[in-house]
């Protein structure tokens, strides 16, 4: 089980989030560690392939690029 923790560096991750989850492309959930907001992406299931981690990768960063 593979669970990828980031925080978006410069940006409202809150932004992001709802950005990301609004393409309907790849999923990600968030939860609060020291009282900051963190960003959740799980791609650890045996249907995940390297592609579908890559494209999520990529989604994420175009949504984070174009805010």
């Amino acid at each position: 089980l593979s669970l990828v923790c980031f925080r978006w560096n410069g940006g409202d991750n809150k932004l992001l989030l709802d950005a990301v989850k609004k393409t309907g492309k790849c999923f990600i959930i968030h939860t609060k560690l020291d009282g900051k907001m963190v960003l959740r992406f799980a791609c650890g299931g045996i249907e995940h392939t390297r592609e579908d981690v890559s494209n999520a990768f990529k989604v994420i960063e175009t949504v984070a690029k174009n805010i």
